[in-house]
């Protein structure tokens, strides 16, 4: 394997040293509209001391230069020297030298005769304003034609200190390159309107929807734009172009910003949390080195830049893990959200192949294109965010618009239960007055008609009487505010322990006075409902009833030793259903455990404001 490999690099070695020539009247000729200058070319690193009468006379010399053979020199705390020979030049075409990177931070060409070194155009960069360009072009052009002699050198000092060096130059037909330059400002303008759409609609759905999710995305989309524009020297030609030095701190800060947005974004739009608390644990600390990284970038840029070889390598690995995280992610979260994982899946791929194109381009494997690929990844991708997104507002609608049906569902039920245990409570007080009072009534006519015994007779009217003060003292709570809640349930419970052959024990601790009337009432009822079960459905000997109060909470527990019952097979009654209403109603918790043999226990609590 090594030995093919080696044989490759002879031959493309050897293929670069014949292809290398001078640039003459021929080969510009053949021009129609650009020419690349790979293998045309020749480079050298310097130190910042380096003269340009030394440099030029390297070039000239060819001693010491390589050949250009790709287009990215990688990383180099050196100058470096751009030459690019011209011979018999006597062509009238109109032709311009372009470098196709507007993220050097300081550019100078000059022409290189036999006799002197003159300037091409002013001193010019990243870092210096933008009216500093020979033209109004947000890439490097300068003018062939005005070296004005037939045999010459042009040689362009590059200053870009640790960062990696890309240098796609090439030779344009002036109005091909004009051409060019309109096509691509109405190609970043379709596409930049597109994304401010975008994060207009993405704004206004968090507006709308009170989502998180699209805001966060709104400013994603517009710290992408931002991102993209810097890149292509858009962002300096429009935005701030007589700033000096503003460019390349700009530049370090909106990619992490986007970086950091990217990761909030997808830990929001995949649930990441829900799926995988780990990832999401990593990612979190992640958004928190770029967060500390950002906000320090305005005092330490230097700093930064001067150990730029740490931290260019440490940004590169961050990115690395979180997206490869956020992938891993999404395809954990593919079974429970199939086609959310999905759209993050292919946004990603969309990202990731034009991450790969531009990539291939910088190593010089292929021909640089005219247009920015990853300008189509990144529309591509926000696109299918956006689409992702609605679709992902349309699952919470719907879920919302169940919950509502299911919510209606219930406060039918629970009227319908009200409603009905209403007209129970009025069929067994009618059935208590027509078949005990009633009967005992006639029977006391009777005895009185047959009868002249005052003792008797006043027995079964006092009888009578008691009766009817119990039956009332269920319909309504007497005077509660006077008796207080503690009272009212000793008098309830008194009443049944003289009639029943079940004991009623009551305790009480710690309850105020001023318990609210709605308090007051509910759980009277829901006492009165448990006990009545109890007596009906039991058959126990003792029930233990306790009330206490403890912080700002009312707690009522009714325990019973009878044969308990299988919740399953009494979860709906009526009764159970209209003692959880009445709690839920106080916003308290309702809790019942009961099996066969082993008695019942019913426990509520309550929040307890007073009055």
């Amino acid at each position: 394997m090594k030995i093919i490999c080696s044989s490759i690099c002879v031959f493309f070695f050897a293929t670069a040293s014949v292809l290398g020539s001078h640039i003459d009247s021929t080969f510009l000729q053949n021009i129609r509209d650009k020419q690349s200058l790979i293998r045309h070319a020749y480079y050298l690193k310097t130190d910042g001391d380096a003269t340009n009468d030394s440099v030029a006379s390297l070039f000239q010399k060819k001693r010491g230069v390589e050949q250009l053979t790709k287009i990215n020199l990688g990383y180099s705390p050196h100058i470096i020297w751009l030459g690019i020979p011209f011979t018999d030049l006597s062509i009238s075409k109109n032709l311009l030298l372009e470098i196709a990177n507007p993220q050097i931070d300081r550019v100078q060409a000059y022409c290189v005769t036999q006799s002197r070194i003159q300037s091409l155009g002013n001193p010019t960069g990243d870092d210096l304003p933008f009216t500093s360009r020979s033209y109004n072009y947000r890439n490097f052009v300068w003018p062939v034609t005005d070296c004005g002699v037939s045999d010459f050198w042009i040689i362009v000092r590059l200053e870009k200190k640790n960062s990696s060096m890309s240098v796609p130059v090439a030779l344009w037909d002036a109005n091909a390159y004009s051409q060019h330059e309109y096509k691509a400002q109405l190609f970043y303008g379709i596409c930049f309107g597109m994304m401010l759409l975008v994060a207009l609609y993405s704004l206004l759905g968090g507006v709308f929807y009170r989502s998180s999710v699209y805001l966060i995305y709104f400013f994603f989309t517009i710290s992408v734009i931002l991102l993209l524009a810097t890149s292509e020297g858009l962002s300096l030609q429009f935005l701030y172009p007589n700033t000096v030095g503003f460019n390349s701190l700009f530049r370090v800060m909106i990619i992490g910003i986007a970086s950091g947005l990217l990761l909030l974004f997808s830990r929001s739009f995949l649930s990441i949390a829900s799926y995988s608390k780990r990832i999401d644990r990593i990612l979190l600390v992640i958004i928190g080195i770029y967060c500390v990284l950002i906000s320090l970038t305005p005092f330490l840029r230097n700093f930064y830049f001067e150990f730029s070889a740490f931290f260019v390598p440490l940004v590169i690995f961050l990115s690395i893990i979180s997206n490869l995280l956020c992938v891993i992610a999404a395809i954990l979260s593919y079974r429970h959200q199939k086609l959310i994982a999905l759209f993050y899946l292919i946004a990603y791929s969309f990202t990731l192949l034009t991450a790969l194109v531009v990539a291939i381009e910088d190593f010089g494997w292929i021909e640089k294109l005219e247009f920015n690929p990853f300008f189509i990844g990144a529309l591509f991708e926000i696109l299918i965010f956006s689409f992702g997104l609605s679709y992902r507002v349309r699952l919470v609608i719907d879920e919302r618009n169940q919950l509502r049906i299911k919510i209606a569902v219930q406060q039918k039920e629970t009227l319908k239960a009200y409603v009905s245990g209403i007209e129970k409570e009025r069929n067994r007080i009618a059935g208590e007055l027509h078949d005990d009072i009633g009967s005992r009534l006639a029977n006391l006519i009777r005895m009185i008609r047959l009868k002249n015994e005052p003792g008797y007779l006043e027995q079964q009217a006092e009888t009578i009487a008691n009766d009817v003060r119990k039956l009332s003292h269920e319909l309504a709570i007497p005077t509660h505010r006077a008796l207080g809640l503690p009272n009212l349930i000793t008098q309830f419970l008194a009443d049944l322990n003289s009639g029943n052959l079940c004991a009623f024990h009551f305790q009480h601790y710690d309850i105020p006075e001023n318990v609210s009337d709605e308090i007051v009432q509910q759980t009277y009822r829901v006492i009165q409902e448990a006990v009545h079960n109890v007596i009906k459905h039991a058959d126990a000997k003792n029930v233990d009833i306790q009330l206490f109060c403890r912080d700002a909470e009312l707690t009522l527990t009714i325990e019973d030793d009878g044969k308990g019952f299988k919740l399953s097979d009494t979860a709906s009654g009526l009764g159970l259903t209209q003692m959880k209403s009445r709690v839920e109603s106080l916003h308290g918790r309702f809790e019942l455990n009961s099996a066969p043999t082993q008695g019942t226990q019913l426990m509520i609590t309550i929040p307890f404001p007073v009055s």
